[in-house]
Parts: structure tokens; sequence; C-alpha cells
């Protein structure tokens, strides 16, 4: 929504650019991403499924999101290059006529979310379940800064927010529509508390927090990476259990080993492969902008 606010006022003109950068954002490290899975299992035979998903015309589809069994985790950026002509079409509504725009489709969607038929199953087809969230994101967008301001206390808020958000499935249940439906509502609440009202910018603890945010979209499509390893070593795992290690222990033994690998693989994507794509969106919607420029100077 961001990235629309600041386009031209034009919605034809303005469709190239935010299309264009959409595509340019995701699709690098998605390529990329598919052909570190694919050399894995030709080099080792292991992967997160079956061998017969690596066909050529399989990884073909997995790279442009048309499947996702490859990198199960693939299905929620499928979502989201669903949500990209939602999102455009509901911020130019918004524009014309204010916040109906966007609580109505969000509660549509909420709704929608509880049938099975339209949710489906993560990684299995398309799953449309979460739509609404990109619309509560908007929403946090436009009317985060004004809700914030009228807080007594942003810093106390951010807490309870952030423990509402962590205590959403324990308390609601793990499986539980309701929980990611809190989960979601937390969660913007907490971007528009840390955009707009707790100063959080200084610190080394946020210094680590921004880097990780930077790479946060090549570490999440990298992570799995750690769960093909562990899933190949079920003897192991089951000898420290008998050993006496906890399955708490082997948990978070898991989860910072996760954490060592995959930054440094995620920070080269990051580097290698996001920026020059988003520098490359930037550069070809500059260009389609100052062709279209003209001819609306033309028009008007």
């Amino acid at each position: 929504m961001m990235m629309l606010s600041r386009q031209t006022d034009d919605l034809k003109a303005s469709a190239g650019p935010f299309f264009i950068g959409r595509v340019l954002r995701i699709y690098p490290a998605i390529f990329s991403t598919i052909a570190i899975f694919v050399g894995l299992f030709l080099l080792t035979g292991m992967s997160l499924g079956p061998a017969e998903v690596y066909t050529t015309r399989n990884v073909m589809a997995n790279a442009l999101l048309l499947r996702t069994d490859i990198n199960g985790v693939m299905w929620s950026l499928q979502t989201e290059m669903i949500a990209a002509p939602l999102i455009f079409l509901l911020y130019w509504s918004w524009r014309r006529w204010g916040a109906v725009a966007l609580v109505l489709p969000a509660l549509i969607l909420l709704g929608l979310s509880f049938s099975g038929q339209w949710s489906g199953t993560p990684g299995k087809g398309v799953s449309l379940g979460n739509l609404y969230s990109f619309v509560s994101g908007m929403i946090a967008c436009a009317y985060g800064r004004k809700i914030v301001a009228r807080l007594p206390r942003p810093a106390l808020s951010l807490a309870l927010a952030v423990a509402g958000f962590a205590l959403s499935r324990p308390l609601l249940g793990w499986w539980s529509n309701w929980s990611v439906i809190f989960e979601t509502a937390f969660a913007d609440f907490i971007s528009a508390l840390i955009a707009y009202g707790v100063p959080l910018r200084k610190g080394r603890l946020m210094a680590v927090a921004r880097y990780f945010g930077r790479i946060s979209f090549s570490f999440y499509l990298l992570h799995p990476l750690v769960l093909i390893a562990l899933w190949n070593m079920p003897e192991l795992l089951a000898k420290a259990v008998n050993a006496g290690v906890s399955p708490i222990t082997l948990a978070l033994a898991s989860f910072a080993f996760s954490v060592l690998v995959i930054t440094p693989l995620a920070h080269m994507q990051h580097t290698a492969v996001e920026r020059p794509g988003v520098r490359l969106g930037h550069a070809m919607a500059w260009r389609l902008r100052s062709k279209l420029q003209p001819a609306a100077v033309q028009r008007g």
C-alpha cells in the first residue's frame, strides 16, 4: 500500500510499476531457491518430498508458483501473488470511497476463511484462506498512525500485543482458524505500533532486528533446507532422546542450528538476487512512468 501511495495519482499509470515491482521483488528469490533445492536433490538425493516432484515440468511449475510441492512454504507466496491484484484494486477503491472499501472486503474474506473449500490446504493447491490478512495489513497501514496516536502508553500496548500474539495458539488452539485471525490482528497492531508509536530505532537489539528484517524473505524461503537435514537423521535424533536429551532441548538446538546455517545463505541471496531484482524493478517502473507521463499530460 505504501508502494502505491508513492506512485502517481493516475490509476492506469500506477498499474504497470506496481505489478512489475511485485514480480521482480518476489520471483528472482523464488527462482534462486528452487535452483538450490533442485541442486541439493541432484547432488544428494535429499528433499522435502518424493523424487517425482523434480521432473522438469514440475520444477518449472514450482518456479512459477503454479505448484508448491518442492518447497512447501512457498504456498504463502502463491497467495501473495494472487493478492496483488486485490491490493491494487482495494487501494484505489479506498482512495475513492474511504474506510468502507477496506473494512467490508476484510469482513467478507474473514468469513470465507471458515470455508474449507475457500481456504483449501496450504501447500496442496491454492489456499485463499489468509487473503483477509493482506486487507487487514492495508487497514493497519492506512489508519495505524491515527490509532496509535490515541494510545496513552504505546510501549505497554506493544508488550500486550506481543503477549497476545504469542498466546493466541496456546489459548485458542494450534490449528484453530480463530488463532490465525487473532495472530493476524496482533501482528498488524505490532507493526503499526513499531512504525508509528514506539521509538525502537536505536540500540544493538534493533540493529539485529532490522538486519533479519532485511533478509527475512530469503531466510523464510531457505530455512526448510535445515528441515531436510533433520528429516534425514531420524536415528540420530532418536538416540539423543533415548539418551535423555529432552525434545525441548533438541528443538532449541535445531533452532539455533537453523539460524547459524541459514543466515549466511539468506544474506547472500538477499545481496546477490533480491536487491538486484528490486533495483531492476525500480528501473523498469521509472522507464514506464516516464513514457506514460507525457501521454497523461497530453490528455490533461
